[in-house]
């Protein structure tokens, strides 16, 4: 699983998160798809954690999935690879 995918399932699911966050779950559902959560909203996602009582600390941003799982091979800024 992505660290993505870790996130909002420790955190109640997708509908959860994009509750706290007041997104619409499609929104929240393709972090898990691409296995990253934008930047901006890693520190939105730490503030309505905190304030609602939630596990969640910025380590968790940066663990690696197992070899061979999760995290999706692609380029940033859409760079060809």
């Amino acid at each position: 699983m992505s660290y993505a995918t870790n996130i909002i399932e420790g955190l109640g699911g997708t509908r959860k998160v994009a509750r706290l966050l007041g997104l619409t779950p499609s929104t929240v559902q393709s972090w898990k798809d691409n296995g990253e959560i934008p930047a901006p909203r890693q520190r939105q996602l730490l503030g309505a954690a905190r304030s609602n009582g939630l596990p969640l600390s910025a380590d968790d941003f940066f663990q690696e999935a197992p070899p061979g799982r999760g995290r999706k091979s692609h380029s940033h800024h859409g760079a060809a690879a």
